[in-house]
């Protein structure tokens, strides 16, 4: 089992939890495998992006809104 420092996982983790949006409705997800760890928050499509525009290669950031 490779030895991550500490501070990476809880770093990975807070953005994970701070940078979510809480609108959708969905888990964070976390994976352990023999050579790596993912952190995944389950999130929709950006407003106003298409499926059309993700395959082009269009991207957009997820802004909250506080």
């Amino acid at each position: 089992m490779p030895n991550y420092p500490y501070f990476a996982i809880r770093e990975t983790l807070i953005n994970a939890v701070v940078h979510r949006d809480y609108s959708f409705s969905g888990s964070i997800l976390i994976h352990i495998f023999e050579d790596r760890i993912e952190m995944v928050s389950v999130e929709g499509i950006v407003s106003g992006l298409t499926m059309n525009d993700i395959f082009l290669g269009v991207s957009e950031s997820r802004k909250s809104e506080w």
